[in-house]
């Protein structure tokens, strides 16, 4: 009796098998590739949502204010294919507001709203909004604003552009680590 008391008192003492040690480690590495898989996916969900998060920022907002602004246009000012002014009165208070994009070649673009008086000249700088600061529209020579006749044509003589358009194509595009981002909207001048 002795002699079994001091045998499992030395296995005690002896320490994890080889093949528990191996279990173990097999178990970690289960564990640890699972956790690897997983911090992948998050960091991938992590990227898409930024690219939306930039999208709807930096080209989906400014679309649908350009789109709004451009739709109620009383008189446009300035077409250019990376810039233009128009005149609206968006909340019918006869109080004239002066609408600037610029579209630059640092690839920023910049809206300013101005109130105007009697005469038609800025009086009150009322709203300024930085759309976005990674447009691709000028380092790509893809313009902004395409103006289209009444008849579905394009017209590229800028002096008659401001008289003559119904339609005007607005795109914008966004570069973001290497991808590119776009879309358009073809908006109709409802009151001219």
């Amino acid at each position: 009796m002795v002699v079994s008391r001091l045998t499992s008192s030395r296995h005690s003492e002896a320490g994890f098998s080889l093949t528990e040690l191996i279990v173990v480690m097999a178990l970690l590495g289960v564990i640890l590739a699972i956790s690897y898989g997983g911090l992948q996916v998050v960091y991938s969900a992590h990227d898409v949502s930024n690219r939306q998060a930039l999208f709807a920022r930096e080209v989906g907002a400014p679309l649908l204010t350009f789109e709004e602004i451009i739709s109620q246009a009383v008189s446009v000012e300035n077409p250019g294919p990376y810039a233009i002014t128009v005149l609206t009165d968006r909340d019918n208070d006869n109080v004239v507001e002066r609408h600037t994009v610029q579209i630059t070649t640092a690839g920023t673009v910049t809206h300013r709203e101005w109130l105007t008086n009697d005469s038609r000249v800025n009086t009150t700088l009322v709203n300024e909004w930085l759309w976005s600061e990674h447009n691709a529209n000028q380092s790509d020579a893809i313009p902004t604003f395409n103006y289209y006749a009444a008849d579905g044509s394009e017209i590229t003589n800028m002096g008659v552009a401001a008289s003559s358009a119904k339609t005007i194509e607005v795109t914008l595009l966004v570069e973001y680590e290497g991808r590119q981002f776009s879309n358009s909207r073809t908006v109709l001048l409802r009151n001219r």
